[in-house]
């Protein structure tokens, strides 16, 4: 007999098996089919249910009584999702380290008894070491060395010393190697020693995890579930709540009406800030738990002296402590806080903190690192373990008190949305090993979606999963029986109707209540009851700015933006804020730990409404509560609108009672952005050392913030974000954190300024934009990733996309649109763009900068005139030099590369204020007017400018990049001129094109560490250098060879010939064959000059006299041995990692796999084919096995050398070969 619950309740007896057979044919098989002719999209979290065969429109189906019905992403909203979090895998997340057996381990014996057993065979020679979390300081402060012969004794007594304070693990560590030891879990018996009768409950919550995000990113454990509920042999269903809605964006808007039944609103505008939330409440359900005969388990894995605290502390803000002093007291403080809490065994909470400060040197890991791991293990697996090990232990002793456990899970709290995928092939086989414990009742939630994604925050979709958590049961068949047909009956249909937390905690309080487990009100017992099927969010206590999981209901309550209907809100909102800021500042008591300024938003700068959106209204009883985003005026030095998040909620017939309930300021600046640690990290990384480093701690972390509302000053409030801005250290601690952008961007030249930066790339006019858009694509998406790691936030409405394109090649470029997004949002093309205050525009003419250059200078020369009356002549030149020459002359060595007529109009202007300071009529001769004033005109003075930048190149006291574009002449040839280390070689250039107005113009080929390189890799200019040099060398020799025995010969041909022509050989040798014999006749010259032969002698000959092999040859000996060290780890990682053997590929094992190496693929009409990774490998693969197997470097270069002697024995001419 099957149980009645199975296949979603849709048979309430059951007769035979044909009649559950013909019930799945008619239930299942045609929506397989529907499915299998129609749909064409076959991922399983389009549909975001269990059921496997169960479609959209089918889910509506079932919803058509309901009255709230939820958002459901199309296939349009499946692909925006795919672009921020990439598409949907099954791939197994595993770690990077590897995974060592267990140092010691507890084996249960027949008897059932737990024996512990040590090995430490997987150390070798290396310390084994001990260590436990100090009961006094909560931390491991010490580590006890083992030895092999007491190493079991040593480690039982540690055992049972930590099992006394309260922990049940201890960390074992040697080498490189650290492992956990999980103790067997002390468990309470039953009182009088009676059987239980009560089930256990077991609560998974998963931070941060939305349920479309769950479905696509945990595809084992949604196939562990719908095994559960659809496999018989499993004696258990699974349950999937699919209106699950959030109270509230922050934890413990969920976490609280979980545990205490409480709604409390953290953002609420009081007259103090806390440093830590409302209560959790932990205490009320557990003690009522503990009442009924339960024993209970609480597990985090946070650190409990993060500075962030933890949910059991109330996610208290404070600094951590440092020394021991601080920890004792911090501790002791610590127990006394969970001595009241009715918490029986912490589990594993205590584990995370050893773990994230031996490997990650953290304490918490709510962004970083992205994956953590301990012995090749996730982990959240630890935590699992436990449960599964207490609970294994309970099944076994009927007599042992029923658990109620809860765990909360951190992994998703972070900003790429990736990393929670690390959880799921643990999770999965954990809800499948929970479905065998028969009487314990487990339930997979989460308290909301991410918000902090780019796609939480920049999508109307992701912004609503915020508010879309996840609710499964794990219901075996002893949960059922005990559970009853009505609670049991009432589960299964809440499946489609709408709850909170709040209903959870009504039915968990009354579970073995003797009074409300017979109840069938909702208001009593929560989910155990059916709950009404019109309910919407107005029915339900939700925080002010939650949004609603219903379709209908939340699309009736939006308003249009700024709407003349709800303006008097907006001013009351912004009126509010102001009134507080206003009294704050007038009043100015000064804190003990303030400055002794006054107070307030800008030092009493009030906020000046623009705009307000987003506007959703949701009546709650007798009141109306409005959502809004007020936009105003940023403050000066600002571009971006301040945004502060407000909801008012005003009576429902009335305007007269009306209150600001809660704000958040959403938006910040990119100096208020950075983070503390991740700064703190990099400076450590650059070399600062720690002492400095503590400096630059005390710096950032002494900034606190402070309100002051109703005369009543707050507590502070640490500052973690952000760089203090006006100070010396503001702009350079920005430019420290952005340092490590340019390494991420791999096509693009990156230019940047403070938070302005700039990406230039380019492509031949041939190839259109599509080259262009391709490879800024490209670092645009890398430029996100690097921006989510960091948590910063991309502007992507203030990013801009321009080509340039000069007037020549415009008409040559098909289309010149530039499709480029970041994150998703398409990135605007302008004509024109203003770049550290130069506008640049399209065919850099820069006329538009003149236009505004000029209408600028006009005004200020206006207001000189208008000044005259009242100012000497002394004034008014120090009103020009001050006001209006620097207007004129910024960024001139740039834009002044302009027209000719353009220049004219900034003349005239500067030949007008000379006027103006002088008072002389426009008739006057404007030389004069100069020479009076002692003036040059600007584009002479521009020149000056320039002079001297060149001048500062020269003598490397200018940037690098500027210094990279000039070249002397003494430089280049290398001969003692009288001018030559002071004149300049200008590039070659079209009169034609842009490239004569630059400031330096681009060559043709460019010398790169010594090899001469082109635009088409042909190396012909090399080539001619290099015959250049070694004809001169050679004549010189032969000139000598009156005096020179053949042996000094040899060695002049050695030292001063043999080098220049094989520097840098294995790469310029991939010209042309032309162009190769050219120098190797060179070659054949030398072999003649040495030996004295004729021009006609025969070249074999006269290299087998010398023992010489053609240098071409000799190329090919060094690519073998350039393999052959990096096949044995002897070469740079960069050429290591261009090679594959065929034994890493496929792991077979084959005689030569080892040796052989994988040629890329490549087509004979591209250069790919003369690059080194093809051309040394089909040359290494071509070498008999013996010589390729040689143990030595010098063995190898003495057989390839007799190898190549060898091959010419029969030959006449080298040139046949070749």
């Amino acid at each position: 007999m099957l149980p009645l619950y199975k296949k979603g309740f849709t048979l309430l007896f059951i007769v035979t098996a044909v009649t559950i057979t013909i019930a799945l044919l008619r239930t299942d098989l045609s929506p397989l089919l529907n499915r299998i002719l129609g749909d064409q999209r076959s991922d399983p979290s389009d549909y975001l249910s269990l059921d496997l065969y169960e479609n959209s429109e089918e889910l509506d189906a079932s919803l058509s009584s309901i009255k709230c019905k939820p958002y459901r992403l199309d296939r349009a909203g499946h692909e925006q999702a795919d672009k921020f979090y990439g598409k949907p895998d099954k791939e197994e997340r595993s770690c990077d380290d590897f995974y060592y057996p267990d140092i010691c381990s507890f084996q249960v014996t027949k008897s059932g008894e737990h024996k512990l057993s040590c090995d430490s065979k997987v150390c070798g020679s290396s310390r084994v070491q001990m260590g436990s979390i100090n009961p006094n300081m909560g931390k491991i402060s010490e580590w006890t060395d083992l030895s092999k012969e007491t190493m079991v004794t040593m480690v039982g007594k540690a055992v049972e010393m930590d099992r006394k304070s309260g922990f049940g693990f201890l960390f074992i560590r040697c080498g490189n190697i650290l492992q956990v030891l999980t103790f067997p879990p002390v468990l309470q018996k039953v009182e009088g020693g009676e059987k239980r009768k009560q089930i256990s409950v077991n609560v998974i919550s998963m931070d941060s995890l939305s349920r479309p995000h769950f479905y696509r990113s945990l595809p084992r454990t949604v196939e562990a579930l719908r095994k559960i509920k659809n496999d018989f042999n499993i004696q258990a269903t699974a349950l999937d709540f699919q209106i699950f809605q959030s109270i509230g964006e922050q934890t413990f808007d969920n976490l609280r009406p979980f545990f205490c039944g409480v709604v409390k609103d953290d953002n609420i505008l009081t007259n103090t800030v806390r440093t830590s939330k409302y209560s959790l409440g932990v205490d009320v359900l557990y003690e009522t738990f503990q009442k009924w005969g339960y024993q209970t388990l609480f597990q985090e894995d946070l650190v409990w002296f993060d500075r962030w605290g933890i949910v059991l502390t109330d996610l208290q803000v404070r600094s951590k402590p440092t020394t021991d002093s601080e920890f004792k007291a911090r501790w002791n403080e610590f127990k006394e806080r969970m001595s009241k809490k009715h918490i029986d065994d912490f589990g594993m909470t205590h584990f995370s903190g050893p773990l994230l400060g031996l490997r990650y040197s953290e304490t918490n890991h709510f962004e970083n690192p992205p994956k953590v791991c301990l012995n090749g293990q996730f982990f959240s697996k630890y935590f699992m373990d436990y449960i599964q090990i207490v609970n294994t232990a309970i099944h076994n002793d009927p007599r042992t008190k029923p658990l109620v456990s809860f765990i909360h899970f951190n992994t998703g709290h972070e900003h790429t949305g990736q990393r929670i995928r690390n959880t799921d092939a643990h999770l999965a086989k954990f809800l499948i090993n929970m479905a065998e414990f028969p009487n314990t009742l487990t339930m997979l939630v989460s308290d909301h979606g991410n918000k902090n994604t780019q796609y939480s925050y920049k999508t109307e979709e992701g912004k609503r999963e915020v508010y879309d958590p996840i609710a499964f049961m794990v219901i075996p068949d002893g949960v059922v029986r005990n559970l009853g047909k009505q609670r049991m009956g009432a589960l299964v249909q809440n499946q489609r109707r709408l709850f909170t937390f709040l209903d959870v905690h009504r039915a968990l309080m009354s579970l073995n209540h003797p009074k409300k487990m017979h109840s069938q009100d909702p208001q009593v017992v929560g989910i155990f009851a059916d709950l009404p099927a019109n309910r919407t969010c107005a029915d339900l206590n939700l925080m002010p700015q939650a949004r609603c999981k219903c379709k209908i209901i939340e699309k009736n309550n939006s308003v249009e933006d700024n709407s003349d209907s709800l303006k008097w809100l907006a001013e009351f909102a912004l009126g509010t804020l102001n009134e507080a800021i206003q009294k704050q500042h007038m009043r100015g008591e000064v804190h003990t730990q303030l400055s002794p300024k006054k107070y307030g938003y800008g030092n009493c700068q009030r906020l000046v409404g623009k705009t307000f959106a987003n506007i959703v209204q949701r009546s709650q009883g007798d009141s109306v509560t409005t959502t809004m985003d007020l936009h105003v005026v940023p403050p000066a030095g600002y571009k971006e609108d301040e945004i502060f998040k407000v909801s008012v909620k005003q009576q429902a017939k009335t305007k007269n009672k009306v209150w600001l309930t809660s704000f958040i300021r959403k938006s910040s600046k990119a100096f208020d952005l950075i983070n503390h640690d991740i700064l703190l990290a990099k400076l450590k990384m650059y070399g600062v050392d720690d002492g400095h480093l503590q400096l630059f701690r005390r710096y950032l972390a002494d900034c606190q913030q402070y309100v002051n509302i109703n005369g009543c000053i707050s507590s502070p409030l640490g500052i973690t974000h952000g760089v203090p801005q006006g100070g010396i250290l503001g702009s350079l601690l920005f430019l420290t954190f952005i340092n490590d952008l340019p390494q991420v961007i791999s096509n693009s030249t990156v230019s940047v300024y403070a938070d302005d930066t700039t990406f230039t790339s380019s492509a031949h006019c041939t190839l259109g934009t599509i080259a262009v858009e391709a490879k800024l694509q490209e670092d645009i998406d890398s430029l996100c990733a690097w921006s989510t790691q960091n948590r910063m936030v991309l502007n992507a409405g203030k990013t801009k996309s321009i080509l340039v394109t000069g007037k020549r090649l415009k008409s040559r470029v098909a289309d010149p649109s530039l499709k480029l997004q970041a994150n998703g949002t398409a990135i605007e093309q302008v004509i024109h763009q203003k770049l550290l205050g130069v506008t640049i525009d399209q065919e850099l003419t820069f006329k538009e900068h003149v236009d505004k250059l000029c209408k600028k200078l006009s005004k200020k020369i206006g207001l000189l005139k208008k000044l005259c009356t009242y100012l000497p002549i002394e004034e008014r030149l120090l009103f020009y030099n001050a006001l209006i020459k620097p207007v004129m002359m910024y960024g001139s060595i740039v834009w002044t590369y302009c027209s000719k007529e353009d220049l004219m109009r900034v003349f005239r202007l500067q030949k007008r204020a000379a006027r103006v300071i002088l008072g002389t009529g426009i008739r006057s001769r404007t030389v004069e007017n100069f020479k009076k004033l002692n003036w040059i005109p600007f584009f002479d003075e521009v020149k000056i400018r320039k002079c001297v930048l060149i001048y500062k190149a020269l003598h490397g006291e200018s940037p690098t990049y500027i210094e990279s574009t000039l070249t002397t002449n003494h430089s280049l040839h290398g001969r003692e001129t009288r001018h030559g280390q002071y004149n300049l070689i200008c590039p070659k250039y079209r009169n034609t094109t842009e490239a004569g107005r630059s400031f330096q113009v681009s060559s043709k080929h460019q010398k790169l560490l010594g090899v001469t390189i082109d635009q088409e890799l042909t190396f012909k200019e090399h080539v001619d250098k290099l015959c250049k040099k070694l004809s001169k060398k050679i004549g010189l020799l032969k000139k000598l060879c009156t005096y020179l025995p053949i042996e000094e010969r040899l060695l002049f041909y050695n030292a001063l010939i043999k080098p220049v022509m094989m520097y840098g050989s294995i790469v310029w040798t991939y010209c042309s064959k032309e162009d190769l014999m050219r120098v190797f006749r060179l070659q054949k010259r030398a072999a003649r000059v040495i030996l004295g032969t004729g021009i006609r002698s025969r070249t074999v000959e006269n290299f087998k006299k010398l023992n010489w092999i053609p240098f071409y040859d000799e190329v090919k000996i060094r690519k073998c041995v350039l393999i052959y060290k990096a096949l044995h780890g002897e070469s740079p990682t960069y050429i290591e990692s261009t090679l594959t053997t065929n034994h890493s590929l496929h792991g077979r094992e084959t005689r030569h796999g080892q040796y052989n190496l994988i040629c890329p693929k490549y087509r004979n009409t591209t250069e790919a084919g003369r690059s080194f990774q093809v051309s040394s490998i089909k040359l290494w693969n071509s070498l008999p096995n013996e010589l390729r197997k040689q143990r030595s470097i010098s063995s190898l270069r003495n057989d390839l050398m007799n190898y190549f002697i060898n091959s010419y024995r029969d030959i006449d001419s080298f040139e046949a070969v070749l």
